[in-house]
């Protein structure tokens, strides 16, 4: 599994898409940061009047902490997993040593690695590109140990909605169809949830609770494990029992 492990990380590393998508989503990070970052208005002068205090760099760590990453990670799933249950190259690693239950684990290890790395480079660039703007502001003495946590948190919840999708992508062989269905599906829950106050949704409403994820009880972290787990075992055990 580690040989496994190796080639997929290499094969994406030196992949061209990989750090496109990369360089994409932390220039349109930056213009949304430097876009909510102060508003201005023109009062019988030509000089601006700020009514809103820029954000600073723990600002901008603060707001790393988003439902919006739920959207960002989609180009990395379809380049670790999507790619192969779809195009037919599956095949290529199959007619090698690896068992179906020893690709399909590898593949989903990479991604949850991948994804973990992706956001916290988002917020390193994040952090760093606001802090030489706009100063890094002020933080309480456990700010950092409580960001980590939220990190964390935020990581797990995007975890348990990709282990859905790619139950999706095992079953529908569709990345159309997979990306659909997973935003439809989280959208509805984060959109019934606020509707209906309905505490059991609140627990399998992942996307919305990345937005509290430094609030959130453990209860839902453990609810989001075993829908991983659930999830994972599930899609496995569907591929083991596919013919291509």
């Amino acid at each position: 599994m580690l040989n496994m492990l190796r080639a997929e990380s290499y094969r994406l590393i030196h992949s061209r898409s990989f750090w496109l998508s990369q360089l994409m989503l932390i220039i349109l990070n930056w213009f949304y940061l430097f876009n909510a970052a102060s508003f201005y208005i023109t009062i019988n002068s030509s000089k601006p009047v700020e009514l809103l205090n820029p954000i600073s760099g723990v600002d901008a760590l603060q707001n790393s902490i988003s439902s919006a990453n739920f959207l960002n990670l989609f180009p990395l799933f379809l380049l670790v997993i999507g790619t192969d249950f779809t195009k037919g190259t599956l095949k290529n690693i199959l007619v090698s040593d690896f068992s179906r239950k020893k690709i399909f684990y590898t593949k989903f290890l990479v991604f949850s690695i991948f994804a973990f790395l992706q956001l916290a480079l988002l917020e390193i660039t994040n952090l760093l590109i606001v802090t030489l703007r706009y100063g890094f502001g002020k933080m309480t003495m456990t700010f950092f140990s409580q960001h980590l946590l939220a990190f964390i948190h935020q990581w797990w919840l995007l975890i348990a909605i990709f282990s859905f999708a790619y139950l999706l992508l095992i079953i529908s062989k569709s990345r159309v169809t997979t990306i659909l269905l997973t935003l439809v599906l989280f959208l509805f829950l984060a959109l019934a949830t606020r509707i209906t106050q309905n505490s059991f949704l609140t627990y399998f409403d992942f996307a919305g609770n990345i937005q509290l994820a430094a609030k959130n009880t453990n209860e839902k972290y453990l609810i989001a494990a075993g829908f991983i787990i659930v999830t994972s075992l599930l899609a496995s055990r569907i591929f083991q029992k596919q013919n291509n």
